[in-house]
């Protein structure tokens, strides 16, 4: 790489790590969101124990990754949060794993909340949290018979910028390994408090979302409740880094199909199990304001759209009225086209 180019990528990353600084903030100037990367896994079999270790194991490895940055954790099976002093607490927590039924729903978390006063290079408060949600597909003849569990990541663009996008990728891939999730997606998102945020809360996200296309919308939790009375065969949506398994990646053509369609700019990694797709060098927003277009997520999400799930009833955010959220939705869902 030329010294123009590095610079230039240098200067991208320092503007991405500024978003450390960004508070979406409510109508009392309290702080109801912030900006950083979202590492999301969507993946089935979430009753079984095989699953629900995959889970935690990655949740133990985010743990001593970030352990400087975390504050508070929700053990398994608790609906408590409780002071985050060391990782001593990992050990009874993965003991629930083993003893929870797996007809039993399963969530685990772990986030920041409030300066943790741990690290002198602390990359910022409430830019780092994890929580996993594992269930167990309803019994035949109920409504919703479905397995659509997930798992999502929280990290500060400070640790991406210091580390690198290929450290990013490298945990992506090391994790979809793990996990062998249907899809998944890593990129920059807006961050909501992981356990107590609000509809209210989201609602102020709203403005960024729309005008920052490279934002993943924050929360997924609405995706797996619309897509509940479906098959398992869709895509939610596309970012930086597309995970896909070996199913859904030949219900588009294959890799070698994708290799060619994606050209040089979006390099294709294989993972134990699927593949992942990297739309550009490192993550971007974008800015619909000021015309800035995403040429590389626009390539990825094209390949990918048919098997995009379009069917919302609900929708997947808050959105100020009069607006409709199902039509905001599908404009959010369709932003690259």
């Amino acid at each position: 790489m030329s010294t123009s180019g590095q610079a230039h990528d240098e200067a991208k990353q320092a503007i991405i790590a500024e978003l450390d600084h960004l508070e979406i903030l409510d109508n009392q100037g309290n702080v109801s969101a912030r900006i950083g990367y979202c590492v999301t896994l969507f993946f089935g079999e979430g009753g079984t124990l095989e699953k629900r270790r995959a889970a935690f194991n990655i949740y133990k490895h985010y743990c001593s990754l970030f352990v400087d940055h975390l504050s508070h954790y929700q053990a398994p099976g608790s609906d408590s949060v409780r002071r985050l002093n060391d990782l001593s607490f990992l050990d009874k927590s993965e003991a629930k794993i083993e003893r929870i039924p797996e007809k039993e729903p399963l969530d685990f978390a772990v986030f920041s909340h409030g300066q943790t006063g741990k690290a002198e290079d602390d990359d910022g408060v409430g830019h780092f949290g994890f929580a996993a949600s594992c269930v167990a597909p309803d019994q035949p003849g109920e409504l919703m018979p479905v397995d659509r569990s997930s798992l999502s990541a929280f990290i500060s663009a400070g640790w991406v910028r210091k580390h690198g996008h290929a450290r990013l990728l490298e945990l992506v891939r090391d994790w979809s390994s793990q996990l062998k999730p249907f899809h998944g997606i890593c990129g920059l998102s807006v961050i909501f408090d992981i356990i107590y945020s609000s509809t209210a809360a989201k609602l102020h996200s709203f403005p960024y979302i729309k005008r920052f296309p490279g934002l993943h919308c924050g929360d997924s939790s609405m995706f797996t409740v619309e897509i509940q009375p479906h098959s398992s065969e869709y895509l939610f949506t596309t970012n930086w880094l597309t995970v896909l398994s070996a199913d859904f990646s030949q219900k588009v053509g294959g890799k070698e199909k994708l290799v060619a369609v994606m050209g040089p700019t979006c390099p294709i990694h294989d993972y134990e199990g699927g593949i992942i797709i990297q739309a550009g060098d490192q993550a971007q927003i974008g800015d619909v304001n000021r015309g800035l277009v995403l040429d590389d997520y626009r390539r990825v999400a094209d390949a990918l759209k048919s098997i995009r799930f379009e069917d919302y009833q609900v929708g997947l955010f808050p959105v100020p009225e009069p607006l409709d959220a199902v039509e905001e939705t599908m404009k959010w869902i369709g932003r690259f086209d």
